[in-house]
């Protein structure tokens, strides 16, 4: 069976280990070119979401895409373990290059990253911050002496 029968299969088909597999040895061949990127929304948001996570699937492309022009990229990070095995587990459910969240403010984005082990990069956080993009509970304590 080839990768490309693998991705046209129904959205709620379920792979086995060996389709996983070898749904993970070509993606890890083009593991360099996915890259989790952190923006902001430069456009006006009907539902106040200026915040935006990224994932690139083909972050190399010698062409810019045109929908790039709505977001103001400030870091980027490559993509971990766990977003890894998602994007293996969820082959062929979209044909786009990006897949992008929106929050609205940072401390959601900052939880959702601790689910996937990773911390939110410090520039970004500080960014978010600057702008306002933050509410008024608390995401860690500091204790001084």
């Amino acid at each position: 069976m080839s990768i490309d029968d693998l991705y046209s299969k129904p959205v709620d088909y379920k792979f086995d280990k060996d389709e996983l597999k070898a749904i993970k040895a070509y993606l890890r061949k083009h593991k360099h070119n996915i890259r989790c990127r952190y923006a902001f929304y430069r456009k006006k948001s009907s539902k106040g979401c200026y915040i935006a996570f990224i994932i690139d699937q083909d972050f190399n492309a010698v062409r810019r895409s045109g929908v790039e022009n709505y977001w103001e990229y400030i870091c980027d990070r490559p993509i971990s373990d766990i977003e890894f095995e998602e994007l293996a587990e969820n082959w062929g459910c979209d044909i786009k290059r990006f897949k992008v969240w929106y929050y609205r403010d940072i401390n959601y984005l900052i939880h959702e990253d601790l689910k996937y082990n990773v911390d939110t990069p410090s520039v970004f956080v500080d960014e978010a911050i600057k702008r306002g993009y933050v509410s008024s509970y608390q995401t860690k304590i500091d204790f001084f002496n």
